[in-house]
């Protein structure tokens, strides 16, 4: 007797299945392939470049005339020093900044992120699917409606870890570009948004190697067998891929860790200005 139950049961199975080895594919071929800044976006940052340093032309002219008036009316609080080291390392910033980002991205973030995907199982529905049964009691039923639950809760994981991935890359370029007007910023007494930039860039890199990690923990217990244990944290990685580890954002921005990352940030520009005879 035909169980229509049953072929509905099958049919959602399968396009859930689909659905999750389709964003495996992606995830392991494409995600931590290195690519360049799209044209459309090289344009726009030799757009913010060409501002950005009339803009920055702009401001120390500014600082110069205000210091010549300030010396003639004996009230002078900046040196001339000081604006030369402020224009200094503003304009060495405007090249350093995105070339310390690439470098961080390019050497550390996809490398890392390449080893720790190159043991995911290129078949994960397969092995998803081997895990569930593995269980026990109803999951051992194929096609039943608590399976197909399970794979589908594991699927919105894999796929919300996908796209977020993908946003976290449209982030970086984002930070590529504003890279300029953070520089320039340095050039201001009041507006320097450098520190902000740096820890943006710090949780942005550190999200993305922590969701990495979750994702790796993901697919490591998919591919052993079966402990309540396991399960366990299969769960809680599952919603953490979902929800999103946002306890990194807070370490960044309230706690001293940003500080001390960012005064690395700064000896590491300071030994590159000296290397370059700055």
């Amino acid at each position: 007797m035909f169980d229509i139950g049953a072929s509905v049961n099958k049919y959602f199975l399968s396009s859930v299945n689909q659905v999750l080895q389709t964003a495996a594919d992606f995830i392991s071929k494409i995600l931590f392939e290195p690519k360049e800044m799209p044209d459309f976006f090289k344009k726009v940052y030799l757009v913010f470049l060409g501002i950005g340093v009339t803009v920055m032309a702009c401001i120390i002219a500014f600082k110069v005339v205000q210091y010549m008036v300030d010396v003639s009316n004996d009230q002078t609080q900046a040196t001339i020093w000081e604006i030369l080291t402020r224009t200094v390392k503003a304009s060495f910033m405007i090249v350093a900044a995105p070339t310390l980002l690439l470098l961080i991205i390019g050497k550390v973030v996809y490398p890392l992120g390449t080893y720790i995907f190159k043991e995911v199982a290129t078949d994960l529905a397969v092995s998803t699917s081997k895990y569930i049964l593995s269980m026990g009691g109803l999951f051992a039923q194929e096609n039943s409606f608590v399976l197909i639950l399970m794979t589908l809760f594991i699927t919105i994981a894999v796929v919300s870890f996908f796209f977020k991935m993908c946003i976290y890359h449209a982030d970086l370029i984002l930070l590529q570009m504003l890279s300029v007007w953070a520089a320039i910023s340095m050039c201001a007494d009041d507006n320097n948004y450098m520190s902000v930039w740096w820890r943006e860039v710090l949780s942005q890199i550190s999200t993305i190697l922590v969701q990495t990690l979750l994702m790796a923990g993901v697919t490591t217990v998919l591919a052993n067998k079966f402990e309540w244990y396991n399960l366990m944290l299969l769960i809680g990685f599952c919603c953490l891929l979902i929800k999103g580890p946002s306890v990194l954002r807070s370490m960044w921005y309230t706690t001293g860790s940003g500080k001390t990352a960012m005064s690395a940030g700064k000896l590491a520009t300071r030994k590159l200005m000296l290397k370059g005879g700055i």
